[in-house]
């Protein structure tokens, strides 16, 4: 799902994934997500939000790194 939570929540915690590949191997969203879930769930956290994606390169090494915020939701 994609867009704004469609009921009232609030901001409980900020999530952070960091892959690194070598060999010129670009990491993806899809490679961080599962990482993303396991720690949003962990922090108690029933969704995420407001993603931010970051990539950089330092001769064969790919950096990714993507910061979301866990959200919960009021009852």
């Amino acid at each position: 799902m994609t867009g704004a939570p469609g009921k009232e929540f609030v901001r409980i915690s900020r999530v952070d994934v960091h892959l690194e590949k070598s060999a010129f191997i670009a990491s993806a969203f899809e490679d961080a997500l599962p990482e993303l879930k396991k720690q949003a769930c962990l922090s108690g956290a029933d969704a995420i939000i407001e993603i931010r994606e970051q990539s950089s390169s330092i001769l064969e090494t790919r950096a990714y790194h993507v910061t979301a915020t866990g959200i919960k939701y009021k009852d």
